[in-house]
């Protein structure tokens, strides 16, 4: 069976990695299954240069091919923030918290739009590969659902009439971000044969 390393120990991720790779018959295994257990300084400008600081560093250790992933919210009345300082921003605080404060910080916008980015990096046989997947939607004013994590219990997809954490699993992942970089990167593998 193929292995590949994912930079994350966060049991949902390696979940979603698992199930977006079980057709190609690929076990995904963590950074600490291979006893990676540091993480790097993430002080890239873009989420493909922190992707890939995470796909290096674990590379360091292992011959396996590895992923990593960078992504966050941008906030286009806000110019882009939180951005890839998402997960950062307000560190310490309960997402409860850290979604109050984005709907504060919104409430004189009229432009409420956003979207969600993530960049999966990928290093296999020396090549360094990044695949962007982009969700658009808007930020409400009141905390709704209880799915998901981060940022999604505000960020609305209108043609759902929903927000992230008010969709199921399956429909979360046919039009996130993540789900979306996921399908160009397998279109990848598929046209390497992988």
């Amino acid at each position: 069976m193929k292995q590949v390393v994912l930079m994350s120990n966060n049991k949902h991720k390696i979940e979603e990695f698992s199930h977006a790779l079980s057709e190609f018959g690929i076990e995904v295994l963590s950074a600490k299954d291979i006893g990676v257990y540091d993480e790097p300084v993430e002080d890239g400008k873009t989420f493909e240069e922190n992707a890939l600081i995470k796909a290096r560093h674990l590379a360091k250790y292992t011959s396996l091919p590895v992923i990593a992933d960078d992504s966050g919210l941008e906030i286009h009345a806000l110019d882009g923030f939180p951005g890839i300082y998402s997960a950062r921003f307000m560190e310490g605080h309960s997402y409860i918290e850290k979604n109050t404060a984005v709907i504060e910080m919104l409430k004189e916008k009229e432009d409420k739009s956003a979207h969600f980015t993530c960049v999966i990096a990928f290093i296999y046989n020396g090549k360094e590969l990044t695949f962007r997947g982009e969700c658009p939607g808007e930020i409400i004013s009141e905390i709704r659902g209880t799915n998901g994590f981060g940022y999604d219990p505000i960020f609305y997809i209108s043609s759902l009439k929903k927000t992230y954490a008010e969709l199921e699993e399956k429909e979360k992942t046919a039009i996130s971000h993540r789900g979306l970089a996921l399908i160009i990167w397998k279109e990848y593998l598929k046209s390497i044969n992988f």
